[in-house]
């Protein structure tokens, strides 16, 4: 099965690319969660990744994509993820330019089953916080 969990550009096709966002990516076929920023990507070859940042568990998991942006610098900031509380990878940096800033975001999940059995996935909740 594949997921995505964190925000990004409205799109319908998300797990499949999307342009501009950040979030926390699980793959078809491996149990890797990676940690992913995207700005005006044309395909995943232009994510910005750390891939292995977890593994898929049976256990309920709690999964924190934090974006701190300069705020004097179009596009400059970092991704945080962290997994369980702990920080499992960070993306970008003060200097560097892998965010969107000229798009809006929202909170976004997709799932998609990649076999022919059923799957099943439980969410407790989610949600959204911003600082200005």
């Amino acid at each position: 099965s594949d997921f995505l969990f964190g925000a990004w550009k409205r799109d319908t096709s998300a797990i499949t690319l999307f342009s501009d966002g950040a979030g926390f990516i699980k793959d078809d076929g491996d149990t890797n969660i990676d940690l992913i920023a995207a700005y005006n990507a044309a395909s995943t070859a232009d994510y910005t990744r750390e891939n292995a940042v977890g593994t898929l568990a049976t256990a309920y998991k709690t999964y924190v994509v934090k974006v701190v942006t300069d705020a004097n610098t179009l596009g400059i900031g970092t991704v945080y993820g962290y997994l369980d509380g702990d920080l499992a990878g960070t993306l970008g940096g003060p200097t560097s330019s892998i965010l969107a800033h000229d798009e809006e975001w929202a909170l976004g999940f997709a799932i998609r089953n990649g076999e022919a059995v059923a799957k099943t996935l439980t969410i407790d909740y989610v949600g959204w916080i911003s600082e200005r």
